[in-house]
């Protein structure tokens, strides 16, 4: 059987494998970088693991993309 996590994200749902998510944060602080795509608000030092931040309302073309999150979800890959 398998298990997913679930968010809203505007009026739609989306669900993730449980097995991909690392963790679920509050948001860090972000370090921006230029020439990167809109959808990627820059990157972060998670416990010496650089990673992106990736707004999916922007990467979605979803209402209110520039808006940003108070949570990051943290996946393993893909």
């Amino acid at each position: 059987m398998r298990q997913y996590i679930g968010f809203n994200l505007n009026k739609n749902e989306y669900m993730i494998p449980i097995l991909k998510v690392r963790e679920i944060i509050t948001m860090p602080s972000i370090t921006a970088l230029p020439q990167l795509p809109p959808y990627i608000r820059g990157i972060t030092n998670l416990r010496g693991t650089v990673i992106p931040i990736v707004n999916l309302k922007s990467l979605l073309n979803s209402e209110g993309g520039e808006g940003a999150g108070r949570t990051v979800i943290v996946i393993s890959e893909g």
